[in-house]
């Protein structure tokens, strides 16, 4: 049975054998903030570089990454002989340098009160050992769980929560794909008649640019050769008449009490260090500003500001998010169709298209149905996120805010086991030809669209639920297979692939409940059957657009960005670079 790899993360005390102090900046202080800010930014980067879509932690990068931040053959052989202790193989390691522990030291160092130190040069390999300290330090923080009490079993369901922040920073985050739904999130919005004069203000007044330059800007600075070395690519200067504004917006501080929801860098994923100096904390982070971070801003820095007369919202949250997910459903449309064209004898139905009129009114049987011969999907979409304070908060009574079943039900579990009870007496209304006799298999499943649900251990524990909530449900006709969660990047990765083959969905589904006392998440089995994966032309077309329009600030090939950003890692052995991290 396949289960998430585990990898340990080392920390202070692993190498001290005892707690690191509570003042963990005390440790640097004697450091320039300056110069902490560009090696912890530079070691992110090289971890997670501007030409791979995954976070390199192998074993060869700690490797490199001690070496660095010893400075001494003494130190690092100290340092070396402990981390082996944990070593089985160079597949099977422990974590000293990790994207976690960078994003959170930057966001706490970038709001600290460390001083500027003139003319500061680390001289002595004890300076580089303080960093190395610090960052340790920072892993026995991020890594700190509440325990259960004694006799209580620490299950996979209990054990999520406190695992989420660290894991849905190992999720990957496909610099096209992000780019392109961020673009036809934005459009949607600059379209719509409510939202499209407060959006070019809100892009005009923030950034100084409109929405198709922002969109340029942004992966245009993603991949920008700005060095002679590669790996400080993520250092950033502006000449003298260069406008500085959309730099100057992105490395704007924002101070949050609790630094492990790195609400500064997620919002502002730059950081300045003089004027027109800046680094790029996190590109990742940069490309999600099109897209998650862009849902949030738009709603907190503009749309949330604009009140009627009588105080109240001029657009409610309500309203705004319920938009969000319109978006979210056309979208979803859109791959879908294009996936399954091409099925002979197929039928796919989406959203209005369910929808039926029964005793107590009007109904949708679920979001997405789809049926090829006797194999049946039956699938709900839901592009509610999961709160920071709840999705953070480290312990199950805060991720469920002390309601199980309710969380489960906004996340459309209910929803699809009523869909599947509900299924034998409706689909001949929808669906003419579904078989009248004998068994047909249903495939349950949630697209979703927050990236926490795309990590190591929501799969299974959505399953869980489901499996307690179809217990008892009996229909001679109907075989039910496992739950499966599917992220719309799943579905981005997978289009073209089905579109030429779309009798894949089975096996990629297949693959994924294959062993139901743990389900893997269903890009476990995108990356095992599709080691290769293809980009669609509609983004190329839609890059071009983009870049036509603005062709004087921006010259370079996007054909060259395209196969440069095809580094994809392949198959099951590969898994622990989103597995757990402990």
């Amino acid at each position: 049975m396949e289960r998430p790899a585990i990898q340990l993360i080392l920390d202070y005390k692993t190498f001290f054998g005892a707690d690191p102090t509570n003042d963990r900046l005390s440790l640097v202080r004697h450091i320039c903030k300056r110069n902490l800010l560009v090696e912890i930014a530079g070691l992110n980067y090289r971890l997670k570089p501007n030409d791979t879509i995954f976070v390199d932690e192998s074993f060869d990068r700690q490797r490199k990454e001690l070496d660095w931040f010893t400075k001494n053959p003494d130190l690092y052989r100290y340092y070396s002989q402990i981390a082996a202790r944990y070593t089985k193989s160079v597949d099977d390691y422990p974590n000293i340098f990790n994207r976690p522990a960078c994003l959170f030291a930057l966001e706490e160092i970038s709001n600290s009160d460390i001083p500027e130190i003139e003319d500061f040069n680390f001289t002595k390999p004890e300076e580089w050992e303080s960093i190395l300290k610090y960052l340790l330090a920072v892993n026995f923080h991020i890594t700190q769980i509440k325990k259960e009490k004694d006799g209580v079993q620490a299950s996979f369901e209990k054990v999520n929560p406190k695992l989420i922040r660290l894991n849905e920073l190992r999720v990957k985050t496909d610099p096209l794909f992000t780019l392109y739904r961020g673009y036809r999130l934005i459009t949607y919005f600059a379209r719509n008649p409510t939202y499209a004069k407060h959006l070019a203000e809100y892009f005009n007044k923030t950034y100084g640019m409109d929405y198709q330059f922002f969109l340029s800007s942004i992966l245009h600075m993603y991949k920008a050769k700005v060095n002679a070395i590669p790996e400080n690519n993520f250092l950033f200067k502006l000449g003298r008449c260069q406008d500085s504004r959309f730099l100057d917006a992105l490395s704007k501080r924002h101070r949050e009490e609790n630094a492990l929801l790195l609400l500064g860098i997620r919002k502002s994923p730059f950081i300045k260090l003089a004027p027109r100096e800046y680094i790029m904390g996190d590109n990742a982070f940069l490309l999600e500003k099109t897209y998650y971070q862009f849902i949030n801003d738009f709603w907190f820095d503009c749309i949330k500001q604009i009140l009627k007369p009588d105080g109240k919202n001029l657009i409610s949250h309500q309203r705004y998010f319920a938009d969000v997910g319109v978006f979210f459903e056309e979208y979803l449309r859109e791959i879908l169709t294009n996936s399954f064209k091409n099925y002979v004898a197929s039928v796919l139905l989406t959203f209005d298209q369910l929808k039926l009129t029964g005793a107590q009114g009007e109904f949708e049987l679920c979001d997405i149905y789809f049926r090829a011969d006797r194999k049946v999907i039956i699938g709900q979409a839901k592009a509610t996120g999961i709160y920071d304070e709840a999705k953070y908060g480290g312990d199950i009574g805060k991720l469920y805010k002390e309601d199980r079943a309710k969380f489960f039900k906004n996340f459309g579990v209910d929803q699809v086991v009523k869909s599947i009870k509900d299924l034998s007496a409706n689909i001949n209304r929808l669906d003419t030809t579904f078989p009248s006799t004998g068994e047909c298999e249903v495939y349950p499943c949630i697209v979703v669209n927050d990236k926490a649900l795309q990590t190591a251990l929501m799969n299974h524990v959505f399953n869980l639920r489901f499996q307690e909530l179809i217990t008892g449900f009996s229909d001679k006709n109907l075989k039910v297979h496992p739950l499966t969660l599917i992220h719309v990047m799943d579905l981005e990765n997978v289009e073209e692939a089905l579109s030429s083959n779309p009798q894949l969905i089975w096996n990629l589904l297949d693959n994924t409940i294959g062993h139901p006392a743990f389900l893997m998440p269903f890009y476990t089995s995108v990356y095992k059957l599709l080691p290769h994966i293809s980009y669609p032309a509609k983004l190329l077309t839609a890059f071009t657009e983009l870049f036509d329009k603005h062709n004087s600030q921006f010259k370079f090939s996007l054909t060259r960005i395209t196969n440069k950003l095809i580094d994809r890692i392949k198959g099951l052995p590969n898994l622990r670079k989103n597995g757990l991290a402990v």
